[in-house]
């Protein structure tokens, strides 16, 4: 089972960089397939969740 994250990550926006560091924390299971592009051309087979951007949407506070 795998979770496909698309955003931003590796150009320093803190909310795409964080996704990866929270599943593999709190969902171990999964598998991390982080893909850089606003629109995914194809997800895995097993894709279970699919997670947009957003990095805006997390804030320290």
């Amino acid at each position: 089972m795998s979770i496909n994250i698309v955003g931003a990550s590796g150009y320093g926006n803190m909310g795409d960089e964080i996704y990866p560091l929270l599943f593999k924390k709190y969902l171990p299971e999964y598998t991390l397939v982080i893909k850089n592009s606003d629109a995914p051309r194809c997800l895995t087979d097993d894709c279970q969740f699919l997670v947009l951007g957003g990095g805006g949407l997390l804030r320290r506070l």
